[in-house]
């Protein structure tokens, strides 16, 4: 139980929030539990390298999306040059969409298209209007 709670401990403050926050997050996405607390650090500091966010905006996106951090890097960096091809967006716009809706790392490319596709027509825009 020990090592649950320093891993818990470890992910509320990597994601900057209350101990009871990181366990609802841990309750809505437990497999952050299994890893260790550097395999924690690890993560974060390969996808906020790969996003290019500071800390604090990557802690939210990640807050928003916890799922994002059981994919592994390597991983999702083939998702996001996908989602650049499937979006026709540059990296840098990208990591702006990503950073507002960070769930779009966690849909498949073509399926992220037609959502940012339509949340544009509502918005009366593109891709650049839905982000």
């Amino acid at each position: 139980m020990h090592g649950c709670r320093s891993r818990l401990d470890a992910l509320a403050a990597l994601l900057q929030l209350e101990q009871g926050q990181a366990a609802q997050l841990c309750v809505q996405t437990p497999g952050l539990l299994t890893f260790s607390t550097g395999e924690l650090e690890r993560r974060m500091g390969a996808l906020g390298a790969l996003l290019g966010l500071p800390g604090p905006e990557l802690a939210a996106a990640v807050a928003r999306a916890p799922p994002v951090l059981l994919q592994r890097p390597q991983a999702v960096r083939q998702h996001l040059a996908e989602l650049c091809r499937q979006l026709t967006v540059s990296p840098s716009r990208l990591t702006a969409m990503v950073a507002r809706a960070p769930g779009l790392l966690l849909l498949p490319p073509a399926l992220a298209r037609e959502h940012v596709q339509v949340s544009g027509s509502f918005l009366g825009g593109g891709a650049a209007a839905a982000c």
